[in-house]
């Protein structure tokens, strides 16, 4: 898939990524993407594994909605390209409404108890079930 140079240009300035950065982003995602189409959320899961090394990470769904900026169900390569500007190389401040915009999992502009607590269960259900399947092992060692 061709980038124009336009919009190579405009990727460029919007974003804080170099000619080269972006020109192998775009055959990473050209390898992902459906031709034409894009990155459904199944492909976006697949593109992030290979990007960071994280298979099935527990935000993939909030980050998949905070890509897709026009919320068609497809990410973009532009799409991508600027929200992984920010995850790499964005200021603080960006960073940390990435962060409230992934953690906000009700849409509510609001971070409160419950909120936290669905928070705190989601990042650590993998964990207490590898656990309850640890002690339920223990348990028949020890019968």
């Amino acid at each position: 898939m061709f980038l124009q140079r336009d919009k190579l240009e405009e990727l460029k300035e919007i974003t804080k990524y170099e000619e080269k950065e972006i020109l192998s982003l775009k055959d990473i995602y050209v390898k992902h993407a459906e031709i034409g189409k894009g990155l459904n959320f199944r492909r976006f899961k697949k593109i992030i594994a290979y990007l960071y090394n994280i298979e099935n990470h527990v935000f993939n769904e909030q980050l998949f909605y905070y890509f897709d900026k026009n919320q068609d169900g497809i990410v973009e390569f532009s799409e991508l390209v600027t929200s992984l500007s920010i995850i790499e190389k964005g200021e603080f401040g960006e960073k940390v409404e990435l962060c409230f915009t992934i953690y906000d999992l009700f849409q509510r502009n609001l971070l409160d108890m419950y909120t936290l607590r669905e928070l705190i269960k989601k990042c650590y259900i993998k964990l207490i079930v590898k656990m309850e399947h640890c002690v339920k092992i223990i348990e028949t060692i020890e019968l």
